[in-house]
């Protein structure tokens, strides 16, 4: 080997040497914009998941208060008129005040801490640092593509984070909507038995009044059904079930006027449809 070769051998080891410290130094620089694209977006998803939990509890409080008007006035008004014989069958109405914390919070429970436990464990190349053979020049070559494999698979994982996230958006969108329809409905409820419990002291009721009565009833019916039904599924989002009860109560609610009343012909249209199958379970 002449003294050229020698050198030349000197200078590819240099060489070498120098783009293996280059690959390890990029492998890390990968490794940490991995870890920083997942962390940024785990970080986001956990505080929302966090806040979409209490708003979930929120809206549980909600709707425990509504099953209690429900379960008082409500009910009892409808129970009062059982002593007119209208239609017994329809006038019992004992599961608006049987409704239970449990049944109305069924699917909410640790919706946070049962979100995460879906999160990845994450397989963090190692990288070492030492270089001691020409050999380690492939190792940090490998090492390099290895960490590039791993950020991409990290912004993957963003995605999947990202689609938690949207889960968690449309269900947060989906209690706003159902808020507003059970305010707008529960009012008109309200409204309703108090025109009709105002004319309680007769002694008979004409069949505009019993059909009043009976729509009450089969309103408040839908009403509890949606509350003792199971929100969510077990793939956190809401269950087909409880979006079939709740299609109902936006169809009752937008076919009422908005104030109901047992002399306007809308109104007694709009209890006929609702009697007559409108609503099916």
């Amino acid at each position: 080997m002449g003294l050229f070769d020698l050198f030349g051998d000197v200078k590819d080891n240099m060489d070498k040497r120098r783009q293996a410290r280059e690959y390890i130094q990029r492998a890390k620089e990968l490794v940490r914009e991995g870890n920083d694209i997942y962390e940024r977006a785990y970080s986001k998803v956990t505080s929302y998941a966090s806040e979409t939990e209490y708003k979930l509890r929120k809206h549980t409080d909600y709707k425990q208060q509504i099953a209690k008007e429900l379960g008082g006035t409500i009910n009892t008004t409808l129970k009062d008129f059982g002593r007119f014989n209208i239609d017994a069958k329809t006038i019992s109405a004992p599961t608006i005040s049987t409704l239970s914390v449990q049944e109305i919070s069924t699917g909410l429970r640790g919706f946070e801490s049962a979100m995460l436990s879906c999160m990845p464990h994450l397989d963090v190349p190692s990288i070492f640092d030492m270089f001691i053979t020409d050999d380690d020049y492939y190792e940090a070559k490998r090492q390099r593509d290895e960490a590039r494999e791993y950020k991409e698979r990290m912004k993957m994982e963003r995605e999947k984070l990202n689609n938690y996230k949207e889960k968690m958006s449309e269900i947060r969108s989906f209690i706003s909507s159902e808020k507003s329809e059970l305010d707008s409905l529960v009012g008109k409820l309200k409204k309703m038995t108090s025109e009709l419990k105002s004319g309680m002291q007769k002694s008979s009721f004409s069949i505009e009044e019993a059909q009043y009565l009976k729509g009450i009833h089969k309103i408040a019916e839908c009403v509890v059904t949606l509350l003792s039904t199971e929100f969510l599924s077990d793939a956190f989002s809401i269950s087909q079930r409880y979006q079939k009860v709740f299609s109902d109560i936006k169809n009752i609610n937008q076919n009422l006027p908005y104030a109901p009343s047992i002399t306007d012909s809308n109104t007694a249209v709009a209890i006929k449809r609702i009697l007559d199958g409108m609503i099916v379970y």
